[in-house]
């Protein structure tokens, strides 16, 4: 925790290096922020990384979210990894003559001989992915919107600190360098995430498979991986970033 919170001390110094404002630009509760100090992308993430169907009134009429962050390819792709990681949870890696059939589900948990607990978590974590993206997706239909973002507006210079009864300018200061760090970190670390998920999966599979099979079996499994780990964990990453920036 004290490693975390001197790394979002120096970030904030960073930035207000960066800014030119040196930390001397006083916050009026009943005005904008100051442009310098505005975190514009509060509140779109959601959307952006196809999370939520509902798109806030924040993102411009003439957005349009990149194709790859579609719900519905996302739910594609996680369905598609839930199916095969519970198709080798089942199948017994006992006799030799299954072999052929991990390698055609590019397992690379069976590669480490960890079939059984990685398969299961992973269809734990997906399963819990699609359940958070249907649940969305519901609440989107039933016009039940994820109003709790209005109150963060403030923070992107779209509304006053205190139309969020945000008073104290110290306070304020501490929930901009909290949630410009945690935005950053969860950038960042989605899409390492999918990196290593893709050396995760390709990695084992290089060594178990021949040449043929890793191309045909093992690349395009360890691709699909890395895509559903990306979706997924980005699905984590963002609740969990929005839930600690508002219990701030």
């Amino acid at each position: 925790m004290k490693l975390i919170k001197k790394f979002q001390i120096y970030f904030n110094q960073q930035h207000l290096k960066k800014s030119g404002d040196g930390g001397k630009i006083q916050i009026d509760p009943n005005k904008l922020i100051p442009e310098s100090l505005r975190i514009t992308s509060v509140g779109t993430h959601f959307y952006r990384y196809g999370i939520h169907i509902y798109c806030p009134p924040c993102i411009d009429n003439d957005y349009s979210r990149n194709w790859y962050y579609n719900p519905i390819l996302i739910l594609l792709m996680k369905s598609i990894y839930l199916f095969r990681s519970m198709i080798a949870l089942f199948i017994s890696s006992e006799p030799d003559e299954n072999r052929e059939y991990f390698i055609y589900l590019g397992d690379y948990m069976y590669c480490i001989g960890a079939k059984t607990h990685i398969n299961l978590a992973a269809v734990c974590y997906v399963l819990l992915g699609i359940c958070l993206l249907l649940l969305t997706s519901y609440n989107y239909h039933r016009g039940i919107r994820p109003t709790f973002l209005h109150s963060l507006d403030f923070l992107a210079g779209r509304k006053t600190p205190s139309s969020s009864y945000m008073k104290n300018d110290r306070y304020i200061r501490k929930m901009l360098t909290k949630t410009r760090w945690i935005i950053n970190y969860c950038e960042f670390n989605a899409r390492i995430v999918g990196i290593v998920s893709f050396i995760l999966s390709a990695w084992p599979l290089w060594f178990e498979c021949t040449i043929d099979e890793f191309l045909l079996y093992g690349l395009p499994w360890s691709f699909i991986f890395a895509i559903s780990s990306f979706f997924t964990l980005s699905a984590y990453f963002w609740n969990m970033a929005y839930f600690y920036i508002l219990s701030t």
